[in-house]
């Protein structure tokens, strides 16, 4: 018996090679990232911060599908998370792939998350969303 989760992937060589796909006639791709210092590059330099480094990485593959691959870091030390979540689309840009929110150090209930989600599927691309958290805040306490 068929796997119910590969039903539909026997026709994706077919997708990608068609030229009307989206895929092929899109000549950029946005990955916007908002957060805290940790995303910011504070400690470093910013060309040293994780959104920095992942499109010196990503470049060149994307280059040689034909695509611009664009990398907004706008996040920000202490940076809050109200009204942040509410305003995706005036910080990463309308044009977002991809929406990245990064507010471990700043905690971030629940609501707050659906709400980020809600507001950034709201822009014209729905963009995939990325919440990272960049540890167990209980871990990384040190023993007394």
């Amino acid at each position: 018996m068929a796997s119910p989760h590969l039903s539909g992937l026997e026709n994706f060589k077919d997708d990608l090679s068609d030229p009307e796909n989206v895929i092929n006639q899109k000549k950029q791709f946005v990955i916007g990232v908002q957060g805290t210092s940790v995303t910011a590059g504070h400690d470093n330099r910013f060309n040293q911060s994780y959104p920095v480094v992942l499109g010196d990485l990503l470049k060149d593959p994307f280059a040689a599908a034909g695509v611009e691959l664009i990398v907004r870091n706008h996040a920000m030390g202490w940076n809050p998370i109200y009204p942040s979540y509410l305003c995706v689309e005036e910080i990463i840009g309308k044009d977002a792939d991809v929406a990245v929110w990064e507010f471990g150090m700043m905690g971030g209930s629940t609501a707050d998350k659906e709400t980020y989600l809600r507001t950034a599927l709201w822009l014209p691309n729905q963009p995939a969303v990325l919440f990272l958290d960049p540890g167990d805040r209980k871990s990384t306490r040190l023993n007394s």
